[in-house]
């Protein structure tokens, strides 16, 4: 198994190479190219939630250009022939479950097999690349999970683009709670952004529909605060929570109480805006026993 490479000590060529001058056949998994418990990408095209982190460490990487790449024959020059194949490495020591696996392996084993069966003089990096992106719906279809770094990420259109915002209202809105639209409204919406769906993108007007069903949701009355409560109120942006979470000791968070006099809540909730939406807390309560708000400040 030829992985490893001149050393300066124990050998001063590459190790396909010493064994070919002693007449052995070798497999080729350098470990520059072909392990792959390293890294699918650089730290700087890595996103803080990689499904995977293990291996050498950030700075040793073998992408799916660099695995293509290879020319498993390039150091036997005219003694192919002590080549038995290649070979792709994947220690398992640093990973935890079978997806950190898939995500290792997918989609470099595309890459390793072309390199295994095509002459090198043959390959063509942009037609791979391009040919690779089918394999994304085959990969979604199994549930594999992989790195998508290679994959061009899908063009939405315009009707893609407003039925994804409705959606995150539905998701986002809790019908009939207090700062949110009625459970009858939240159904008329839902039901005209349904509808929208099942029209499909190219029925006429699909896009309209869907924003005049926004628009008359963001004009929908909501919920107000009932005379007399207490209500605790905490506050957090959780845009930015899936890439920058703080520990649960340090939530980000603003929290404030008080009195109802059935003021007017704008209607604008933030309950209509998925990206600074209220979020519940295990913590928080509604009583009806107190005359006076809490005189607690809220954090600087």
């Amino acid at each position: 198994m030829a992985w490893n490479l001149p050393d300066g000590k124990r050998w001063d060529k590459p190790t396909e190479q010493v064994a070919a001058d002693y007449g052995f056949q070798s497999v080729m998994c350098p470990y520059n190219r072909l392990y792959l418990d390293w890294m699918q990408v650089s730290p700087g095209e890595a996103d803080v939630n990689e499904v995977y982190r293990g291996g050498w460490g950030d700075n040793n990487v073998n992408s799916v250009a660099t695995v293509y790449n290879y020319d498993p024959l390039a150091n036997l020059g005219s003694r192919s022939q002590f080549a038995l194949g290649v070979q792709g490495n994947m220690w398992t020591e640093t990973t935890n479950n079978n997806a950190e696996l898939e995500y290792q392996l997918l989609p470099r084993l595309q890459a390793l097999s072309e390199i295994a069966w095509l002459p090198a003089k043959q390959k063509d990096w942009t037609s791979f690349l391009l040919r690779l992106q089918s394999h994304s719906a085959i990969f979604d279809a199994m549930k594999f999970t992989y790195a998508k770094h290679y994959f061009f990420p899908a063009e939405d259109t315009e009707f893609d683009q407003v039925v994804a915002q409705a959606e995150g209202y539905l998701k986002a809105i809790k019908p009939g709670k207090v700062g949110h639209v009625s459970q009858a409204d939240y159904t008329t919406f839902r039901n005209a952004v349904n509808a929208a769906k099942a029209a499909g993108a190219n029925a006429t007007g699909a896009v309209q529909k869907v924003r005049n069903a926004i628009n008359a949701l963001r004009e929908c009355a909501v919920v107000q605060p009932e005379a007399g409560k207490v209500y605790r109120l905490v506050s957090a942006s959780t845009y930015y929570k899936k890439k920058y979470a703080a520990p649960r000791s340090t939530k980000w968070a603003v929290t404030s109480a008080y009195t109802t006099d059935s003021k007017t809540t704008p209607k604008n909730s933030s309950a209509l805006y998925p990206r600074a939406k209220a979020m519940p807390c295990a913590q928080c309560t509604v009583a009806t026993s107190h005359s006076s708000p809490p005189t607690t400040k809220p954090p600087q």
